[in-house]
């Protein structure tokens, strides 16, 4: 059985909520996930946007612990 997601970003609180069919719901403090990591400012506002544009895959990247690695690849890449 496939579940569905309702992931929503508060925008006065900067939390997500991640809500389930099943009932369940997560609620992701953006200020404390982010607490910690090693940004640029590139890096921050990709992530920013990231976590607007895509709110369950910024949710998976901080459950699945690899923000930082996301963050390192996104300062790695080069504009020419």
């Amino acid at each position: 059985m496939n579940e569905h997601y309702i992931c929503r970003l508060q925008y006065l609180s900067q939390q997500y909520r991640l809500c389930t069919y099943a009932g369940y719901i997560l609620r992701i403090d953006c200020t404390k996930a982010e607490e910690g990591l090693k940004t640029t400012p590139n890096s921050e506002c990709a992530l920013n946007a990231f976590a607007i544009d895509n709110p369950l895959e910024y949710a998976k990247l901080y459950l699945n612990e690899t923000m930082q690695m996301w963050i390192d690849a996104e300062d790695s890449l080069e504009v020419w």
